[in-house]
C-alpha cells in the first residue's frame, strides 16, 4: 500500500473560456456564441488520505463516458491516481460551449462536436488535476446542511410547479490550522437561468455564486457540485408574483418557451448570490477535521434500452417506434454521429447502454453518490433518505452523460424528458440506477 502524508488538500482552478466567437453553444437547439459574459473554468480539488481522490467539476453541458474514461486514463499517467479515483462532473450549464451535440437534427447524422475545442479543454482538465495535486498541504473537511424555505423562490420543479422539493444545500468547508482555504457547494438547479436566445458564454448561476463566496474569504478557492436537478429549474417568476395565482400550464407545457422567455441575467445573479449567501452563513461557524481514511465504489452497469410504457399518448408510442427503437439501430450501426458517443451494446438482439455508479466515502462520515445522467429530485431525495452515511451528496452528470432518468411512474405524464430525445436510456434507467446505488450502499459497512 501506497503511504501519503496525513490529510492532504489541494485544488486548482482553470480558465476554459474559448478564445475565439462562433462556438455551437449546448442547450437547447443550435445556435453560436457571440462573445463572453463571464469566464467557464473547470476546478478541482485532490484529496488523499489511506486513497487519493479527484474531484472535478467543469463549467460544461455534460460530457460522455468515451471521453471521461480518456481523461480518467491520462490524469492517471500524469499523476498516480487510480482511474477509479477519479471523479469528473458537469454543472449543466446550457451557456457554454457544446458538448453533447444532440440539439439538432445534425448531431443525429454526423459528428458536430469541435474537435479542436475538446482537445484544448481535455488539456487543461488533465492540467488542474496535475496542479491541484501539486499544490497539496495539509487539510481539513467539514460539512454543513440547510433546507432553503421554497419561499425564497429560487427553484421550481418543471413537472410539478407545486410540488415541495427537499433537497438540502450542502456547504463542505476546508481549512488548515489556522483559516478557511476552500469550499465546495451542492445543490439541485438546472443550468437553464439564461435563456436559448443568450449568445453570450456564461458560468450561470455557479459563476455567481462562486464569484461571492471567493470575494468574501478571499483568498479562497470555491468549486460548485449540481445534485439531482432533472426536473428542477431556476425560479424564473418575477418575486413579487403570488405564486399561487400563476398559470403553471401556461408557462410549462409544450416546449416551455414561455417560461424560458422569463430567463436573465438578472434571476441569474439572484440566484447564485443568495445561494452565496446561505453557503457564506454556514461557512463561518463550520469545524473541520482530518481526512482519516477514503474508500471508493464503482460498479459497471448496463440498462436493457425500453422505451413502452403504460398509459402513453399516441404521439409518444410513434415517437418511440420510429425515431428510438428504430432510427437508434440504424445510427450506432452508421456510427458516424453523435448518438456514436453513447456506450451502446446490442445482447440476443436487445440494445443496452453501458455506464458507471461511483460512490466514495469520506471519514465514515460524507459519501458522494456520482451518477452519470439528469436525476429527478424524487431518486436523489430517496437515496439521501436511505444512505447509512449522515452526509449524503447526489453528483449527478458524472463520469458520462445518458440522458434523464426518473421514477416509472413519470411515465403517465410524459413529456420530452420522458419520452423525446434526451431520453435515449430508455425508461428503466432510473429504477436500475437507483436499486445499483442502494445495493452498493451495503458495501459501505463492510
Amino acid at each position: 500500500m501506497v503511504n501519503y502524508l496525513p490529510s492532504q488538500i489541494g485544488f486548482s482552478a482553470i480558465k476554459i473560456t474559448p478564445l475565439h466567437s462562433n462556438i455551437p453553444l449546448g442547450g437547447y437547439y443550435v445556435r453560436y456564441s457571440e462573445g463572453v459574459h463571464d469566464d467557464i473554468f473547470v476546478r478541482t480539488i485532490y484529496l488523499a488520505a489511506n486513497e487519493e481522490i479527484f474531484i472535478i467539476a467543469c463549467d460544461l453541458l455534460g460530457l460522455y463516458g468515451h471521453i471521461i474514461n480518456r481523461l480518467r486514463k491520462r490524469i492517471t499517467q500524469r499523476t498516480g491516481v487510480k482511474e477509479k479515483n477519479i471523479l469528473i462532473c458537469s454543472l449543466h450549464n446550457h451557456s457554454a460551449p457544446d458538448t453533447i451535440g444532440l440539439e439538432g437534427i445534425k448531431g443525429y447524422l454526423k459528428d458536430t462536436l469541435r474537435v479542436d475545442w475538446f482537445q484544448k479543454i481535455e488539456e487543461k482538465i488533465i492540467n488542474s488535476a496535475v496542479l491541484a495535486k501539486k499544490n497539496a498541504n495539509y487539510g481539513k473537511i467539514g460539512v454543513k446542511t440547510k433546507f432553503l424555505d421554497m419561499t425564497e423562490k429560487l427553484i421550481i420543479n418543471r413537472r410539478h410547479p407545486r410540488q415541495p422539493i427537499n433537497y438540502p444545500l450542502f456547504v463542505f468547508g476546508i481549512s488548515n490550522e489556522t483559516a478557511l482555504k476552500a469550499s465546495i457547494i451542492h445543490y439541485a438547479c438546472h443550468g437553464t437561468t439564461l435563456n436559448r436566445d443568450n449568445r453570450l458564454i456564461s458560468a450561470e448561476y455557479p459563476g455567481y455564486l462562486i464569484r461571492k463566496v471567493e470575494k468574501n474569504f478571499a483568498p479562497h478557492f470555491s468549486m460548485y457540485l449540481n445534485g439531482p436537478c432533472g426536473d428542477i429549474n431556476p425560479y424564473l417568476f418575477p418575486t413579487q408574483w403570488d405564486f399561487n395565482k400563476i398559470n403553471f400550464d401556461y408557462y410549462f407545457k409544450g416546449d416551455f418557451g414561455n417560461y424560458n422567455a422569463l430567463c436573465s441575467y438578472e434571476h441569474t445573479q439572484r440566484i447564485g448570490e443568495r445561494l452565496a449567501d446561505h453557503a457564506i452563513s454556514l461557512l463561518q461557524h463550520i469545524s473541520t477535521n482530518e481526512i482519516t481514511n477514503i474508500n471508493v465504489y464503482t460498479r459497471k452497469i448496463e440498462i436493457p434500452i425500453e422505451f413502452n410504457a403504460p398509459h402513453m399518448k399516441f404521439m409518444d408510442k410513434l415517437s418511440t417506434l420510429l425515431i428510438k427503437q428504430g432510427i437508434l439501430r440504424l445510427l450506432r450501426a452508421y456510427n458516424r454521429s453523435n448518438v456514436s458517443y453513447f456506450s451502446f451494446i446490442e445482447k440476443n438482439k436487445k440494445m443496452y447502454v453501458q455506464t458507471e455508479i461511483q460512490l466514495i466515502k469520506i471519514n465514515n462520515n460524507i459519501l458522494i453518490v456520482a451518477i452519470p445522467a439528469e436525476v429527478f429530485h424524487e431518486i436523489g431525495e430517496e437515496l439521501l433518505a436511505q444512505s447509512p452515511i449522515k452526509n449524503t451528496i447526489i453528483v449527478c452528470l458524472a463520469n458520462d452523460w445518458i440522458g434523464y432518468v426518473f421514477p416509472l411512474k413519470e411515465c403517465k405524464y410524459g413529456g420530452y424528458e420522458v419520452f423525446g430525445v434526451p431520453n435515449l436510456a430508455g425508461i428503466l434507467a432510473g429504477t436500475i440506477i437507483k436499486n445499483t446505488i442502494l445495493s452498493m450502499y451495503k458495501q459501505l459497512s463492510d
